[in-house]
Formats: C-alpha cells, sequence, structure tokens
C-alpha cells in the first residue's frame, strides 16, 4: 500500500480519464444507462462519480430546454403565419429528391 492509497478515502477517489469515458457510454445508454446515471447522481459512494453524474443531468436538462424553446417558437411562429411549415416541407423533400436519390 503506498502513501497515496493510505491518505485518499475511497469516498474521494479521483476518476481516470477512461473512467469518465466508461461513465459517458454508460449513461448514454437508454433506459439502463438512465438508470445508472440516476442512482449514480443521487447514492453513489465515490464523490466523483456522483459530481460526474450530476453535471451529465445538469448538461442533459439545459438541453432539454433549448430544444423546448426551440420548438415552442417554431410552434408559436407557425401559429402566427410568420413561418409556413409547409414551405419549408416543400424545400426539404425537394433537396431530397434532387440530391439523395441514386441515379
Amino acid at each position: 500500500m503506498n502513501f497515496y492509497e493510505r491518505v485518499v478515502p475511497n469516498t474521494h477517489k479521483p476518476i481516470s480519464a477512461w473512467g469518465y469515458f466508461g461513465y459517458r457510454l454508460l449513461y448514454s445508454i437508454p433506459v439502463i444507462g438512465w438508470i445508472f446515471w440516476l442512482v449514480h447522481a443521487i447514492g453513489a459512494k465515490n464523490r466523483n462519480v456522483r459530481s460526474h453524474a450530476r453535471s451529465y443531468l445538469c448538461q442533459f436538462l439545459i438541453a432539454l430546454i433549448i430544444i423546448a424553446v426551440v420548438v415552442g417558437v417554431g410552434f408559436a411562429l407557425s401559429l402566427t403565419g410568420i413561418i409556413d411549415f409547409t414551405a419549408v416541407t416543400a424545400w426539404i423533400e425537394e433537396f431530397v429528391n434532387t440530391y439523395m436519390t441514386t441515379k
């Protein structure tokens, strides 16, 4: 046992870069990863794992709020007639038919 292992308690052990990468992969798995994510955010014994899960949660919530605002503004603009989504849909169909079809 080296000096570092004797001084730093298990609750404060740092996570390696590969550890952070692995937790990111785990949290991105639908349903199962989200369960691990919430369990780690609420009750992980290691403070660094808990903080990482909470930061991932904050990042997710911020992205969700931004998406909701963009969708809400788009919906409001379509109701007022400022943006005509039928024209946007026609443009997308034309783009797909022109550039995405195999010849």
